[in-house]
C-alpha cells in the first residue's frame, strides 16, 4: 500500500473532493484526520471508514482560525503519533463576475481559500518538521489558469494558492518537506447538492469543453493526491498537476 503507516490530515474532507481523498488515503493504508465545519458529514465519513476497518478521526475545524488548526494537528499527533501528509483542501466558491461581486464576497473568498490555506500550512509545518519529512498537497483549480464565467474572484484565489505552494516548496525543502498542488477541472460531486436534472445540466454544459470527452470524479483527483503524498513522488515538489481531462489546455 502506497500510504501504509502514514498519517494524513485533510481539511474540507467531509464531502466532495475532500471525501474522495480521505477514502483513497485509507484504501492505501493511511490513517486520516478530517477537519471540516460539517460535523454530521464528518462523523458519517469516519463511521463508514471505521466499519470498513480503516483508521479515521474528525474534528470540527474552521481553517481561518489558527487555534482550530492547532487542535487538528494535535489530534493527529496524539491519536496516531505523527503527521506525514497535509492536504489543505478546504475552500469555497462564490459565483459572480468581477463587477457583480461585493467586497464581502471578496473578503470571504480570500479568507477561506487563501488565508485558510496559508494558515493550514503554517500551523502544520512544525509537526511535519518533528516528523523529519512530509508532503503537502494543496487543492487548487483549473480556474487558477483558465478564466471562467462567474469566477471573477474564485479563480484569482486559486491562482494565489498556487504561488503560495511554490514559495512553500522553496522554503520547506531544507526540512525534507515537499509541496505540490492538484488543479481539478469540472468534477461532479455531492458538494453542489444537485438534483438529477441539475447534475445532468452540469454535465451537458461542461463535457463539450473537456477534450477527454467526460467529466472527472473525486476519485480521479484523489488518485493524483495519493501519488504526491507517497514516497513515489519523493523528488517532486513545487509542481501543479492538472486533473482536468485537458480542460485548462
Amino acid at each position: 500500500m502506497r500510504l501504509d503507516g502514514k498519517v494524513v490530515v485533510v481539511t474540507g474532507g467531509a464531502r466532495g473532493i475532500g471525501r474522495g481523498i480521505v477514502e483513497r488515503v485509507v484504501e492505501e493504508g493511511g490513517a486520516v484526520v478530517i477537519g471540516d465545519l460539517l460535523e454530521v458529514e464528518g462523523a458519517e465519513t469516519v463511521a463508514r471508514i471505521e466499519r470498513a476497518g480503516g483508521q479515521a478521526s474528525f474534528r470540527r475545524t474552521d481553517v481561518t482560525v489558527p487555534s482550530d488548526l492547532d487542535a487538528l494537528v494535535a489530534l493527529a499527533e496524539s491519536t496516531y503519533g505523527k503527521l506525514d501528509v497535509l492536504v489543505p483542501n478546504a475552500g469555497i466558491a462564490v459565483a459572480g463576475d468581477v463587477e457583480q461581486l461585493t467586497v464581502d464576497d471578496c473578503r470571504r473568498l480570500f479568507d477561506v481559500n487563501v488565508i485558510g490555506t496559508w494558515l493550514t500550512c503554517k500551523q502544520a509545518l512544525p509537526a511535519l518538521r518533528r516528523n523529519g519529512a512530509g508532503s503537502i498537497v494543496i487543492t487548487a483549480s483549473a480556474a487558477a489558469t483558465r478564466p471562467l464565467p462567474q469566477s471573477g474572484l474564485y479563480g484569482p484565489t486559486k491562482a494565489a494558492i498556487v504561488m503560495l505552494m511554490r514559495n512553500l516548496a522553496l522554503t520547506a525543502a531544507k526540512d525534507h518537506i515537499r509541496c505540490n498542488a492538484v488543479a481539478p477541472g469540472p468534477i461532479v460531486t455531492d458538494l453542489y447538492h444537485f438534483t438529477a436534472e441539475q447534475e445532468q445540466a452540469f454535465v451537458d454544459r461542461w463535457t463539450p469543453q473537456v477534450p477527454a470527452g467526460f467529466l472527472g470524479t473525486p476519485r480521479d483527483v484523489a488518485n493524483v493526491v495519493v501519488f504526491l503524498a507517497s514516497d513515489e513522488a519523493r523528488w517532486v515538489t513545487g509542481s501543479v498537476y492538472p486533473v482536468d481531462g485537458g480542460f485548462a489546455g
